[in-house]
């Protein structure tokens, strides 16, 4: 399997020099041998995995909960009136 290596720098928007190239084009012949390697397995007979650990997560009810957001914007913001300061965005001249 050829790589070209010229093609590859110009998608990935980089330059690699003649030792750097050669360097790369045999790690990308590794990789591309290992998915090989896994393609030709046979996994017929095994049931897919949702998870790699066979543990389920404690998970909170989904319930919604009554929050004032009001209240919780005036005690966590700097408010002056009924609106909310924000950072200013435009310098004063």
């Amino acid at each position: 399997m050829g790589f070209d290596i010229e093609r590859l720098m110009r998608l990935a928007l980089i330059y690699v020099d003649e030792d750097e190239a050669s360097q790369l084009v045999s790690d990308l012949k590794r990789i591309m041998d290992f998915f090989n390697k896994i393609n030709s397995l046979d996994v017929e007979s095994v049931d897919p995995l949702y998870h790699v650990l066979d543990a389920s997560g404690k998970l909170r009810s989904d319930k919604p909960e009554p929050k004032d957001t009001i209240e919780w914007i005036r005690r966590h913001s700097r408010v002056r009136g009924d609106m909310v300061v924000g950072p200013r965005t435009i310098a004063e001249e």
